[in-house]
């Protein structure tokens, strides 16, 4: 299986969220409007393909985007002078887990940050547990 990487582009949105709202209770849902703001102020948004399918997205943002989850605003509120970058959601379709897209997702964002941020952060909900994100 070849996994390819690439930049979010705006025709990719619709896919993008019918994967995001079906990821189920470790991902919360979101609108395309929200999905759009995402993709606006986000500094990392970059997806993987399978045979041309999406399989999977990563989301990151900077201590400077215009976001208001609260939990990026307490990273906000404690990490914004040496810089972060945040993740706010990663999502792999049910049917490509297990085959490394996730880990093809984080390696890739954390070689982006390592060279441009000293903290790089990842909500991940324990309650309800998540033991497919943890």
């Amino acid at each position: 299986m070849s996994i390819t990487l690439r930049d979010v582009e705006e025709q990719d949105l619709e896919n993008i969220l019918g994967l995001n709202n079906a990821a189920g209770v470790s991902i919360l849902p979101i609108s395309m409007r929200r999905l759009q703001q995402l993709e606006r102020v986000s500094r990392y948004f970059r997806l993987a393909e399978v045979n041309g399918e999406i399989a999977g997205f990563l989301v990151g943002l900077t201590p400077d985007a215009d976001y208001d989850s609260p939990n990026f605003l307490w990273f906000q509120e404690r990490y914004a002078d040496g810089g972060f970058l945040y993740i706010d959601r990663v999502v792999v379709d049910d049917r490509f887990r297990r085959h490394g897209i996730g880990r093809v997702l984080y390696c890739d964002v954390l070689s982006f940050a390592e060279v441009r941020f000293p903290t790089l952060c990842c909500e991940v909900f324990i309650e309800p547990r998540d033991d497919v994100s943890l």
